[in-house]
């Protein structure tokens, strides 16, 4: 069926398809549309009379009226072109059903250019057999080829006795020269020669006076193959003229009538002698008539001069006509013919008569011209024709050459015809053929077998025509090679058959549409389907059971897919033989044939039914996840592993992007922290892979719009989206709650840094108490001992000696303390810059002696609330750090001071304190070039007695640790190896100097032994301590009764009257010294009580603030100290 469609309109020959009844065109191909000169759409509005003279139009309805319905015969016929050509077509054809009603299929045959050389070749032939005269043409050989009737008449020998024979017999024996003299004139030269005089011998012997002309038989290429001659029996014309010489009027009248010109040539002066009639004919005044030969030959055509020049006086004289062209004087040729004689009068002279052929040549040269017209149609046809007798070949063509194999003299050999015809079809066509000649058969297109010369089998197209030729009848033959169509035809059917049968057993629905959209075909699948035959769903039948709904838009599409020749898939409802209507899945591409003709669409459907079905609901499920999913408060994105297909609202609201700029590739990417990006790909894989991934969700970064880094808690999972696997990522923000728990782990880092600096500086401040109980006993002792010894005692540099050493000690004391946060002295407002000042000269001869000091004092700052002492000890301890650092290697140490805001975020990362308030803080910063710290280092350098020095020297750091928590303040340390340290302290600023706290009342003073003795009560759980004070205050005068702890202290007060003051430790089990005091306040309201205790006086005294305290000396003291804090006390007024 394709390959029909694709015959038709890739055929040569023009083809329609017509409506018997109505006679209009329902299809036409493209050779026609060529041939008649239509449009496509102007032929399919005409109807067989519009294409047909008028006259012709009756006698076609009055054929139509006997034509068989099943086939039509090869009849002839006259067509009208668009620009009103006529054309001579044979017509053939055949019923055939088109778009489901029966028309005809017709094919044309243009035969005008056959028939118009037919009818030139039979006006040719007519002419050469009804003629006369005698025609005879022989080959190169000499050899006799063509013998008319008039030649029969003539000479007396039938065609038969001649033919193929010699023509020498005809010439006489002593006119050899004369043959030799016609062949090279003929052959060699190509002329032509006229009306020379012959004389013949008949068969019975009579002689026979001719004119003759002998002329050249060409090829096509135009190449000599033989002489021509006619031949006109003369003998009555000559007996005519020899009774016209009785009488020279007579003769004279002959000579005009026949525009004759009689002339005669001089040899020996070369003059010219002209008739009356050389004036008309040569149309020139007598008087200008050539009066030489040279002047003669000066007129003659430039291509004929020469050979004029050549013919001799003799040859001239020999009375051999010669043709050649004159020059007339208006500029035109004249063809004249010259043939002469030897003068009868004896003189030298050569007479002649030249005779006017102008016209016959023309007539000649217009006949050539038909011929060659008629060889040129032949040659150029591209079927193969000839002409045949019923037994031989008369005439060939080159194509008949090339499509048999032989040449044309094998062609053209007597029953040839036979043994090229297949021996299968030679008398089937011979039948044919005689039978067309006879008129009893119209139909003129047959198919024959040949044999080619190589033994190879060709199917021929014949068509036939009856003619005449040469006087006989004969058929004019034209054939094309149909074997390749016969070979396509037969696969056609083949692959027809093989289509069926495979689209039959298909399971799918399959059909084929031809290029007019009319569908021509479906397979079983789709009739069992529909229970309706091929015959109501071909063409646009299958439109009926389509759903009404789907209708529009599947034709739509099936029919703007034909207009662009493009694919095309549609999914429409197809009713089904029990009513239901079902989806089906409809695919189509166009058909083309081998030379990319459009022939039509094949289509593939599918029942998919229940596919819709679960697709709708997948779309109903998609869209009930597409709402979980924008409701959630989770920030969700879908990804394909390129590009990201969907994000939620929730994400928009997370990331602060329009949801347009997160779709698409690299944007969401492009926010992902890079080494999170490389983690997420890297578990994509894995997972895709099939491991497991543990655990099941990571923590990643993103920056959102505001630039601010965010950490997101993600779980991915792959999930189907429309068939496609994709990967469902959900984020949950945990910034907030990460900066809780780094918040978090910093306050427990700190906590566990506080509740260590806590545990250290209670052993510490213990040890310090227990400590200075003991140093309170040596220095006691000391003291009392240099007091009983003679200055120039040998002992006395050995006590001073012990009382020096327990000064160190009680200094070491102190440093423990300091590192407890109890060794804040002193409080008053310093100005940090002028401390460091006031330090310069200390710091720089403490440094090695390769570090350089660099000091930038900012100017105006604020005061701060310290111990100056302990600021100078914190500063020492930096500096002497530093230049440990620095060692042997160059280096520099700068010290700087200046205000700054600290915000709790700030402060949070500084050591100690993390309650310290916003605000401004007042900083000394100590850095260094030396080799820095590493991060181990760093976590352990305030710890008590740790070093990076060989040795150690003291608690160091730790310390500074202590008093800079005493001092309620913050330090920042920046370090990293290879880049040296850098410290930073940072105590709060005091704007306002009023803003103080209260001090401890001072106590007052006075000089040792101003006031008087008294009894004092000595209240220590140290039996050490307790004794060594009585020792001292009883070398002073003073009487003293001893208490081991507070509850014994106040049963002693007030058991004992007169006690003067009481000196009572801070610290002492079963009742410290605050609630031994509240004891004895309670018993007497002005009770004088000198407290004493390790630690420094404002931790001591800060909870008797305002309560009566009448004074405070610290441990360890000497003899002097605390007599004069015992008289001072004693000295001032009872509460």
């Amino acid at each position: 069926m394709r390959d029909a469609s694709l015959l038709f309109a890739a055929n040569p020959w023009p083809m329609w398809v017509f409506d018997p009844e109505t006679l209009r065109f329902l299809d036409v191909n493209g050779a026609a549309l060529d041939q008649y000169g239509y449009t496509r759409e102007e032929f399919l509005a005409l109807s067989l009379d519009d294409i047909r003279p008028p006259d012709s139009v009756d006698d076609f309805h009055a054929h139509l009226t006997g034509l068989d319905p099943a086939r039509i015969s090869r009849s002839r016929w006259r067509h009208v072109t668009r620009d009103r050509r006529l054309l001579s077509v044979d017509i053939s054809g055949e019923a055939i059903t088109f778009d489901g009603r029966p028309a005809r299929l017709i094919v044309v045959h243009d035969v005008t250019p056959v028939e118009s050389a037919e009818a030139a070749r039979a006006g040719l032939s007519a002419i050469v057999e009804f003629s006369q005269d005698a025609m005879i043409v022989t080959s190169l050989e000499g050899l006799i080829t063509t013998w008319s009737r008039g030649a029969e008449h003539l000479f007396g020998y039938s065609a038969a006795e001649v033919l193929g024979r010699s023509s020498e017999r005809f010439f006489e024996p002593g006119e050899q020269h004369v043959r030799t003299a016609i062949r090279h004139r003929v052959i060699n030269l190509g002329e032509s020669i006229e009306g020379m005089e012959r004389t013949w011998r008949r068969k019975d012997g009579s002689p026979l006076v001719t004119s003759s002309s002998y002329f050249p038989i060409r090829d096509a290429a135009g190449n000599v193959t033989g002489i021509g001659s006619v031949a006109r029996d003369i003998g009555e014309q000559m007996a005519a003229e020899v009774a016209l010489r009785v009488s020279e009027a007579r003769l004279q009248l002959a000579i005009r009538a026949a525009r004759m010109v009689v002339w005669t040539w001089d040899l020996d002066t070369g003059h010219l002698d002209w008739s009356a009639e050389a004036a008309q004919v040569l149309d020139r005044e007598q008087a200008g008539l050539p009066a030489t030969i040279d002047e003669f030959l000066e007129l003659i055509h430039p291509d004929d001069a020469l050979r004029i020049r050549q013919i001799s006086a003799a040859e001239l004289a020999s009375g051999l006509p010669n043709e050649f062209r004159l020059a007339l004087p208006g500029g035109d040729y004249r063809w004249l013919l010259v043939t002469g004689m030897r003068a009868s009068d004896g003189s030298n002279s050569v007479t002649g008569i030249i005779q006017d052929i102008h016209e016959r040549k023309l007539a000649e040269q217009d006949l050539r011209e038909s011929e060659g017209r008629i060889h040129e149609v032949l040659e150029s046809l591209s079927a193969a024709v000839w002409v045949s007798n019923g037994q031989s070949l008369l005439l060939v063509n080159t194509e008949l050459e090339r499509l048999t194999g032989y040449t044309r003299v094998q062609l053209l050999q007597d029953g040839f015809l036979d043994g090229l015809i297949h021996p299968g079809d030679r008398d089937a066509l011979r039948a044919h053929l005689e039978r067309r000649l006879r008129g009893e058969e119209r139909v003129s297109r047959y198919e024959a077998r040949i044999t080619r010369s190589d033994g190879r089998v060709r199917h021929l197209a014949v068509s036939a025509s009856a003619i005449s030729f040469g006087g006989v009848s004969a058929s004019l033959v034209s054939a094309f090679d149909v074997t390749e169509r016969r070979r396509a035809e037969d696969e056609l059917r083949e692959s027809e058959a093989r289509f069926r049968s495979l689209a039959d057993s298909a399971p799918i629905f399959i059909w084929t549409a031809a290029a007019d959209r009319q569908v021509e075909f479906f397979n079983a699948t789709w009739r069992d389907f529909t229970g309706r035959p091929m015959e109501e769903d071909a063409g646009y039948g299958w439109t009926q059971i389509i759903h009404p709904e789907d209708l529009e838009a599947t034709v739509a599409t099936y029919e703007s897919s034909f207009d662009a020749r493009i694919s095309y898939s549609v999914r429409y409802r197809l009713r089904r033989h029990d009513g239901q209507y079902r989806w089906i899945l409809e695919h189509g591409t166009p058909r083309y044939s081998g030379d990319r003709a459009f022939l039509g669409f094949i289509g593939a459907c599918m029942d998919v039914h229940e596919t819709v079905l679960a697709e709708e609901e997948i779309r109903a499920s998609e869209e009930r996840f597409r709402n979980l999913v924008e409701t959630v408060p989770v920030g969700i994105w879908i990804w394909d592993g390129a590009d990201v297909l969907m994000v939620n609202n929730a994400l928009e609201r997370l990331l602060g992007f329009p949801r347009q700029t997160l779709i698409g590739r690299d944007f969401l990417g492009s926010r992902i922290d890079p080494e999170d990006r490389i983690l997420i790909r890297a578990r994509a894989a894995r997972r895709m892979a099939g491991e497991p991934i543990d655990p099941p969700f990571v923590e990643l970064r993103m920056t959102n719009a505001d630039g601010q880094v965010l950490t997101f808690e993600l779980h991915s999972t792959i999930v189907s989206l429309a068939g496609q696997r994709v990967w469902l990522n959900s984020v949950i923000d945990i910034t907030a709650r990460r900066a809780a728990e780094a918040q978090r782990r910093r306050i427990d880092q700190q906590m566990q840094q506080t509740q260590k600096l806590e545990s250290l500086g209670i052993l510490a401040g213990g040890i310090a108490h227990d400590f200075n109980n003991l140093l309170v006993a040596i220095l006691g002792n000391a003291g009392l001992a240099l007091l009983e010894l003679p200055p120039e005692s040998p002992a006395r540099q050995t006590v001073e000696s012990i009382e020096t050493a327990a000064q160190r000690a009680a200094d070491l004391t102190r440093q423990m303390l300091a590192y407890s946060g109890k060794g804040k002295f002193v409080i008053e407002l310093l100005n940090l810059s002028r401390v460091v000042e006031e330090m310069a000269h200390l710091l720089e001869v403490s440094v090695s002696k390769r570090a350089v000091v660099k000091y930038h004092f900012a100017p105006n700052l604020p005061p701060i609330e310290a111990d100056a002492t302990q600021v100078r000890q914190v500063i020492m301890n930096l500096i002497t750090n530093a230049s440990d650092a620095i060692g042997e290697r160059s280096g520099v140490i700068s010290i700087s001071t200046g205000m700054q805001f600290a915000d709790r975020a700030y402060l949070a990362e500084s050591y100690l304190d993390t309650d310290l308030p916003e605000g401004d803080y007042v900083y000394v910063e100590v850095a260094d070039t030396g080799e820095g710290m590493d991060e181990e280092t760093r976590a352990r350098i305030f710890d008590p007695f740790y070093t990076t020095k060989f040795t150690g020297r003291g608690l160091g750091l730790a310390a500074v640790l202590g008093i800079v928590r005493g001092h309620r303040a913050a330090i920042k340390l920046y370090s990293e190896p290879g880049r040296g340290t850098t410290f930073k302290v940072l105590f709060p600023a005091v704007v306002s100097p009023a803003a103080l706290a209260p001090q401890v009342p001072p106590v007052a003073t006075q000089p040792a032994g101003a006031g008087p003795r008294g009894l004092v009560l000595v209240v220590d759980d140290d039996e050490t301590v307790r004794t060594v004070t009585r020792r001292m205050l009883e070398q002073a005068g003073f009487s003293v009764i001893l208490a081991a702890d507070g509850a014994q202290a106040i049963e002693t007060y007030r058991t004992t009257p007169g006690i003067a003051l009481v000196i009572m430790d801070m610290t002492m089990p079963r009742m410290d010294g605050e609630e031994c005091f509240r004891g004895l306040r309670h018993l007497d309201p002005a009770v004088r009580v000198l407290l004493t205790s390790g630690y420094n006086e404002q931790d001591a005294t800060e909870r008797f603030v305002g309560k009566g305290l009448a004074g405070f000396i610290q441990k360890p003291y000497r003899p002097a100290d605390l007599l004069a804090k015992a008289e001072a006390a004693l000295a001032a007024p009872r509460p």
